[in-house]
C-alpha cells in the first residue's frame, strides 16, 4: 500500500511512512493523555480547596451548634415548663440534633484522617464489636447473626478507625430493615495474607443506585441522610492497605466484603 502511495503521489505531497505514522499516533496519544491528567490535577485541586473550606466552615459552627442543643435540651429538663413551650422545644431539639450529626458527618470526611495503629487481636475485636452490634440491632427488631474465626492474628489496625467503618455499614443495614425486620449476617475468616470481613443482611439492597455509585459521597437512598458513611468507610479501609466490595442482590439485599491485610509491624505514621 505504502509502496502504491509513494509511485504514485505528486512530488509536493510528503507522505509518512509505517513508522512515522506510528509515531505521530503515539505523540496524539501522550497529548491527550497528558490533557486528561492535566484536568484531573486541577479537578483535584479544586476538591482539595472545597475540602478545606468544609473542613473549616464545619469546625466554626460545630462548637455553637452542640452549646444550641445542650441549652435546648436542658431547658426541657424543666418541671415548671408549660406544655405548648416544650412541644416546640422538642421540635428545636431534633432539628438541632439533626445539624449536629450534619456537621459531624462532614467533619469525619473531610479532615485528614489519622490512624493510630495498636496490635489488635482481631477475633477477640470482631467479636467484642459485634456484640455490642447486636444489642443495637436488637432495639430496632433486627437479628444479627456472627460467625467470627477463633485463629485470627493479632494485626496493627487502628480499633476507632475500624469499629466505626463497620458501624457505618451494619447502621445501612439496619436502616434498610428498620420497618420489617431482617438478619445480618456477619462473617470473618482467615484468607491467606488477608482477614476477610463479610457482612450481608436481608435489606432491599442498593436499588436506586449502583454500587459504584454508592461508595460516592454525598449519595444517600434515605431522605434527611448526607450520605458519607460508606465514604468514608472506604476511605478508612483503603487506609489500612484493604479493599472493600458491595455485592448487590437487588430485593434480596446486600453484601460487603471487607479484606484487611495482615501487617505483624506496625505501618510508618
Amino acid at each position: 500500500m505504502l509502496n502504491d502511495i509513494h509511485r504514485n503521489k505528486l512530488e509536493k505531497i510528503k507522505v509518512l511512512d509505517h513508522v512515522g505514522a506510528l509515531f505521530l499516533w503515539d505523540i496524539i496519544a501522550i497529548q491527550d493523555e497528558k490533557i486528561h491528567l492535566e484536568k484531573k490535577v486541577s479537578d483535584l485541586d479544586t476538591m482539595a480547596a472545597i475540602g478545606e473550606i468544609a473542613y473549616r466552615l464545619t469546625h466554626e459552627l460545630r462548637n455553637p451548634i452542640m452549646i444550641i442543643g445542650g441549652l435546648v435540651r436542658r431547658m426541657m429538663t424543666r418541671m415548671d415548663l408549660p406544655h405548648k413551650i416544650r412541644i416546640r422545644l422538642k421540635h428545636m431539639a431534633a432539628h438541632v440534633q439533626h445539624m449536629e450529626e450534619v456537621i459531624s458527618d462532614i467533619c469525619d470526611v473531610v479532615r485528614p484522617l489519622q490512624p493510630h495503629y495498636t496490635l489488635t487481636r482481631m477475633d477477640e475485636f470482631l467479636e467484642n464489636w459485634c456484640n455490642a452490634a447486636r444489642a443495637e440491632a436488637r432495639l430496632v427488631g433486627v437479628v444479627l447473626n456472627a460467625k467470627i474465626d477463633s485463629d485470627l492474628p493479632a494485626i496493627y489496625i487502628d480499633p476507632s478507625l475500624i469499629r466505626q467503618a463497620l458501624w457505618h455499614i451494619v447502621e445501612n443495614s439496619m436502616d434498610a430493615m428498620a420497618e420489617t425486620g431482617g438478619t445480618i449476617n456477619i462473617k470473618a475468616l482467615l484468607c491467606w495474607d488477608t482477614i476477610l470481613i463479610e457482612i450481608s443482611d436481608s435489606g432491599s439492597g442498593f436499588r436506586d443506585i449502583s454500587v459504584t455509585t454508592a461508595m460516592q459521597p454525598f449519595i444517600s437512598t434515605k431522605q434527611g441522610r448526607m450520605g458519607l458513611g460508606l465514604s468514608l468507610c472506604r476511605q478508612i479501609i483503603l487506609d489500612h492497605g484493604g479493599d472493600i466490595e458491595i455485592i448487590n442482590k437487588k430485593d434480596d439485599g446486600a453484601t460487603i466484603i471487607i479484606e484487611i491485610p495482615i501487617t505483624f509491624q506496625n505501618p510508618p505514621k
